[in-house]
């Protein structure tokens, strides 16, 4: 049911993956290989200019579910989101 209230009001982290989408697909078409991807982070916060480096295999889990984001750690925000996954910094969160 929040996925589908994020997808219809065009929450901002919407456009947050979407950034994230580009980066990724800016890299594979110019055959870069890398263990790692440079994000930025997927929270609600207006405000948040926060860059991840979050492994590749680590990305594409996340975009396995399409209530998953990758946020800086600390912005999650409660009675949102749920924590599914915890790195030092960065978590993944499900809208709850």
């Amino acid at each position: 049911m929040a996925a589908e209230l994020a997808h219809e009001t065009r929450d901002p982290r919407l456009l947050l993956r979407e950034v994230n989408e580009r980066i990724r697909s800016t890299n594979e078409s110019f055959l870069v290989a890398a263990d790692t991807y440079e994000v930025v982070c997927e929270c609600a916060r207006l405000d948040c200019l926060e860059r991840l480096e979050v492994p590749v295999a680590a990305y594409e889990d996340v975009r396995l579910t399409f209530a998953r984001f990758l946020v800086a750690r600390g912005h999650e925000q409660a009675g949102i989101d749920r924590i599914v996954g915890d790195r030092p910094t960065y978590s993944v969160v499900e809208l709850a």
